[in-house]
């Protein structure tokens, strides 16, 4: 999410909390940002937190997967998780990839070793998203 920027400002204000929080290596929680003294900020997570919710129409013919009201969030966060790590993983693979050097034997062993273990764990990550969703 780094670079995402909202139009409105109290939503920009609260990803700035939640980021702050993040360069701390801390989890942010509902309660820090309802700390923030700006009443604005605090009544608009408010509304976002706990106001109902209706999805378009628009969402099921684009095929947008969507949580229903009463599925197991638990089972749901425990997937979207495993994607975010698939993801992260990924990415990791590609920033090594692109930092071999050609000409140092070593540091190519090296990154190629590190290469393996990411794709060690991307197997069993996609292992473990296929017992979740099947």
């Amino acid at each position: 999410m780094q670079g995402v920027v909202f139009m409105n400002p109290i939503c920009q204000k609260i990803i700035g909390i939640y980021y702050e929080k993040r360069k701390e290596n801390q989890f942010c929680k509902l309660s820090d940002i309802l700390k923030n003294e700006d009443i604005n900020t605090q009544q608009t997570l408010i509304e976002l937190a706990y106001q109902e919710y209706e999805l378009s129409p628009n969402w099921k013919d684009k095929d947008i997967k969507i949580a229903e009201k009463d599925a197991d969030l638990t089972a749901i966060l425990h997937k979207n998780i495993l994607y975010l790590k698939l993801r992260v993983l990924q990415n990791k693979r590609e920033e090594i990839k692109n930092q071999i050097n050609n000409n140092n034997f070593e540091e190519q062993l090296q990154r190629m070793k590190q290469i393996e273990k990411i794709n060690n764990d991307i197997r069993q990550i996609s292992q473990a998203l296929t017992m979740v969703i099947g």
